[in-house]
């Protein structure tokens, strides 16, 4: 049984995480169940200088084009070996208390019949959040879940930056490739997997999350993933399953049973500027920004 660890990467200085990995596949002597790569989706060359040094640990791979979140993982289908991949993103850590137990974790749970295995994500004990309020906030109450929280409803949390799969699974069912922006490409990814009856497992192995968005990146990044969210829906043949796995799809549905769409949508245009001044400030209210992107999500046509 062989395990390909891919890293997409973009922007991202990759040296720590694939350092900590190729540590633990030494020390462990997993070079025979274990190969590492790492695809660089057209950095800025600022970022490839930092990374230059990955060829000694890895498989290096740079893109001579930017191919986007969902394509790129498709990618790693043309050079790994493995008969599972596991993917995380690149500017994840691992940590302190996994560093020589992170790969081996995953090699123990596939002593039993798996087709997708989701790690889990953690976020760093910060005392100083000035400008990454929102993306800290949410990603604390929101991705951080545990285990236990995880396991009762395991495809709807399913998500792409921890997460194993069979090599077939993802021939079969690769990433819609049509979402180009960020966001919402494991949700749709989790619900392919449901449509075809594949369960989602799950183990107490996060990732750190090594890098948390400014308030005004975060803002933009979370408007392109409604969009995102808004493309699939439209597309969807079974909108009553998305909106099942999806707090937002559900809540627009109901309004839109209600015929209550214009009037939200006036209140939203009331407090729109308010509430993005409120984010930008790091005035956050979690609730709040859920109707927010409710009010994004409710506009698009």
């Amino acid at each position: 049984m062989r395990v390909s660890i891919c890293i997409p990467i973009y922007n991202t200085d990759a040296i720590s995480l694939v350092t900590s990995l190729r540590q633990e596949v030494v020390l462990k002597q997993l070079e025979s169940a274990v190969e590492i790569i790492v695809i660089d989706d057209y950095s800025l060359s600022v970022f490839k200088e930092k990374n230059k040094t990955l060829p000694d640990f890895c498989n290096y791979i740079k893109l001579g084009e930017n191919y986007g979140r969902s394509k790129i993982r498709n990618k790693f289908l043309e050079y790994a070996k493995g008969d599972y991949l596991l993917f995380i993103d690149g500017d994840s850590l691992i940590p302190e208390n996994t560093k020589l137990s992170f790969i081996s974790n995953y090699l123990a749970a596939l002593s039993n019949e798996v087709n997708c295995i989701c790690g889990g994500r953690v976020y760093p004990e910060l005392v100083d959040t000035k400008n990454i309020e929102l993306n800290y906030l949410y990603g604390i109450h929101k991705e951080s879940k545990p285990l236990e929280e995880r396991l009762k409803q395991p495809n709807r949390s399913f998500m792409t930056n921890n997460f194993l799969v069979k090599r077939t699974i993802l021939e079969k069912h690769p990433f819609d490739e049509q979402l180009t922006q960020y966001g919402h490409e494991d949700t749709l990814f989790g619900i392919q997997l449901i449509l075809h009856h594949i369960k989602v497992d799950h183990i107490d192995n996060p990732v750190l999350n090594g890098h948390i968005e400014t308030n005004d990146i975060f803002l933009n990044k979370t408007k392109q993933a409604v969009e995102n969210l808004f493309t699939i829906y439209s597309k969807s043949e079974d909108k009553k399953l998305i909106a099942s796995q999806v707090t937002l799809l559900k809540w627009a549905v109901i309004i839109k049973k209600l015929r209550l769409k214009w009037f939200v949508l006036k209140a939203f245009n009331v407090v729109e500027k308010k509430w993005r001044n409120d984010f930008l400030n790091g005035k956050i209210n979690l609730r709040k920004f859920d109707c927010y992107k409710l009010g994004l999500f409710l506009r698009l046509k």
